[in-house]
């Protein structure tokens, strides 16, 4: 089932304190009583590989496990591992399988969008103002009766929703200026499906983030975007709007995303890598 490290806001419900709290107590507790290395023999079945590169749509990213083999990563892949726990869960069923809960909180515990900017060499705002969204997967029952109980973190791109392929490693193309940026009709874009950057389409795109206090209202943003981004746009560039980040609050901070018309956004999209959805082509 997907993760997503999602860059733009849209509303969850909220699990009760108490809720979340009992969730995590239970996986504490599940890790404490799981076997040892020595006495299990099969933790490292399926260990998957921090940096391992994958191919997968995604109806595949929305699934608890996924079996896909590495592929290069120099060549057209849809996904990369940036985070392995190899003791993320507690022991599952008796049918080798986890609770949608379970999942839920190693996951969160596991990956997430702090993480994975570390992973990428990105700020939590850089992350949030890209398409660039994460899913997580445990074993297979089979792996997990072998004692398995590893997270698999993986990241990858979206357009319009939808995982597309790229050829070489992410943390290495997501330096590229404006490369993996968000764009859309009308910020923020609908249902989270921001799609790549393109001219001539009259799109505004995310040039980068800043962050207030949880209370700051957007508009009143307007000036701090121009201050910290407006040597990347075009001269006399003056209709920014912001709105805020789906990014966990730290603190009393939060994150708003500054968005400009993507036509006066100064990046060179010659130099951005091919996107290709996952089903066609090739990103080479």
């Amino acid at each position: 089932m997907r993760r997503v490290v999602t860059p733009v806001p849209a509303p969850v419900p909220a699990l009760p304190v108490t809720v979340v709290l009992g969730l995590v107590l239970g996986l504490l507790l599940g890790l404490a009583g799981c076997s040892s290395s020595e006495d299990s023999g099969g933790v490292d079945a399926g260990l998957p590989s921090v940096g391992d590169c994958r191919t997968y749509d995604g109806a595949a990213a929305e699934r608890a496990t996924d079996v896909s083999g590495p592929v290069p990563c120099d060549g057209p892949h849809s996904a990369q591992t940036t985070t392995v726990s190899p003791s993320g869960l507690p022991d599952p069923g008796a049918d080798g399988r986890w609770t949608h809960d379970q999942l839920e909180v190693a996951g969160a515990l596991a990956c997430g969008p702090a993480r994975l900017a570390d992973d990428l060499g990105l700020t939590v705002g850089g992350l949030a103002a890209t398409r660039i969204v994460q899913a997580f997967f445990g074993p297979t029952p089979e792996q997990a009766k072998a004692g398995a109980r590893w997270v698999r973190c993986d990241a990858f791109v979206t357009s319009g929703g939808e995982p597309v392929k790229i050829a070489k490693p992410l943390a290495e193309l997501v330096q590229v200026p404006g490369a993996f940026a968000q764009c859309a009709t009308s910020p923020p874009p609908a249902e989270r499906k921001a799609v790549r950057c393109e001219a001539g389409r009259g799109l505004w795109a995310a040039v980068g983030a800043v962050e207030a206090g949880q209370s700051a209202a957007p508009a009143g943003l307007e000036k701090t975007c121009r201050a910290r981004y407006g040597r990347a746009v075009t001269e006399g560039a003056g209709r920014w709007t912001v709105t805020a980040a789906d990014v966990p609050v730290a603190g009393e901070q939060a994150t708003f995303l500054c968005w400009l018309p993507f036509a006066q956004w100064n990046v060179d999209p010659a130099t951005w890598p091919r996107e290709v959805p996952v089903t066609t082509g090739s990103a080479t």
